[in-house]
């Protein structure tokens, strides 16, 4: 949104218009803070969740282990601009646990 000078959002569902500042607000904040909408999905919040406590536990199944893979290709094709934060966490996540694993 903040390349745009004179963007403008409309709510067709609840007849809401947002106008003014837009330049200034990136895509995520419109979404939360115009539409009250999570740009995270139930189910996306539920892996990420699950790929945190996995990574953090010592001693892991093989089971596991192939769960954590799984979730890491699910993971992966989330785009950064859904959830910066999330992505940031993730990568670093995902880069204690490469590390803590190669030093086992």
């Amino acid at each position: 949104m903040n390349s745009l000078e004179n963007a403008v959002i409309y709510d067709l569902e609840n007849k809401i218009m947002a106008g003014d500042g837009l330049s200034n607000v990136t895509y995520e904040g419109v979404v939360e803070g115009y539409f009250r909408a999570d740009t995270l999905s139930e189910r996306l919040r539920e892996k990420f969740n699950r790929y945190k406590q996995l990574v953090k536990k010592r001693g892991l199944s093989d089971d596991e282990y192939e769960e954590i893979m799984g979730l890491e290709l699910y993971l992966e094709e989330i785009p950064d601009y859904l959830s910066i934060g999330i992505s940031a966490e993730y990568q670093k996540l995902k880069l204690e646990f490469r590390n803590r694993e190669e030093h086992r």
